[in-house]
């Protein structure tokens, strides 16, 4: 009880921030969300424009293999691996590189104004250069299983052709990163007060003797993060042609998510701290 009453009381004092902050990362996480989204349909373009080519260079070759043709086919194939090479540049490196220094920018600041109450030290180079390398590793691995999944979609969904089965790979790259988000709250709450070494040491070990108690309310406060993307996404992101799913109800059901989330994660970091004492 003590903690439910010290989360709520930091909450509405700091409500404003939390709230600020939070907006701010979700609503600069749409801007290049939208941009890859017209980007990729952009390379997407690029490439169709080559498939007449192509044929053209394939009936070519099949009537006869000269040099001249042969440099033809070469050009073009040139061509599509730069477009190709650009994309995967992009959407490999670039997009997770903008979206890691969002998170580590806005959520750190979050966590900081948890566990700081002089708000003229929330700006602390020191705990920021902590925070990024605690997230380093987690976001690589995150990155890494969310591209595996990428690539085995089309074989999981029936829809496209695909047959459902679980695998071992596929319960990695599903559970694995949501216990390790879950080791990386716990962490992310001990860090304004402790060395880096130190909070992975004190964090581990709260995570795992506290797990009867941590981990049924880090469900709660993964469910809610999982829900407000997906309603966020859902109004800002996802289009299908000219169809849009932005509404005044989705809206709404989208600032209380927000305000859930933001609460939620105030109440973890004070169960997760108050097992560090």
């Amino acid at each position: 009880m003590n903690n439910l009453n010290q989360s709520l009381d930091l909450f509405k004092k700091k409500f404003f921030y939390f709230i600020l902050v939070d907006s701010l990362f979700f609503i600069l996480l749409f801007i290049p969300l939208n941009f890859s989204r017209n980007r990729i349909q952009g390379y997407l373009s690029s490439i169709q424009q080559y498939i007449p080519q192509l044929n053209e260079v394939q009936k070519l070759l099949q009537e006869s293999t000269a040099v001249g043709n042969l440099e033809q086919s070469n050009i073009l194939l040139e061509s599509i691996n730069s477009v190709m090479n650009e994309a995967l540049f992009f959407g490999y490196f670039i997009m997770p590189l903008i979206m890691f220094i969002l998170w580590t920018l806005f959520q750190g600041l979050s966590y900081k104004l948890i566990s700081e109450d002089n708000l003229n030290k929330i700006l602390d180079y020191k705990y920021f250069i902590k925070f990024t390398i605690l997230t380093l590793p987690f976001f690589i691995l995150l990155t890494l299983a969310i591209f595996q999944f990428l690539a085995m979609f089309s074989d999981l969904i029936p829809y496209y052709g695909g047959i459902f089965k679980p695998t071992i790979m596929l319960f990695i790259i599903t559970l694995g990163p949501i216990i390790l988000f879950y080791f990386l709250l716990i962490f992310y709450s001990l860090l304004n007060k402790n060395s880096l070494l130190k909070t992975l040491k004190k964090g581990s070990s709260i995570a795992i003797k506290k797990i009867h108690i941590l981990f049924p309310l880090y469900i709660g406060y993964f469910i809610i993060f999982v829900l407000f993307l997906v309603s966020f996404l859902n109004n800002f992101v996802f289009y299908i042609g000219n169809f849009n799913a932005f509404s005044t109800f989705n809206l709404v059901i989208t600032i209380v998510l927000l305000i859930l989330y933001s609460y939620y994660r105030i109440l973890f970091s004070s169960f997760s701290s108050s097992f560090s004492s």
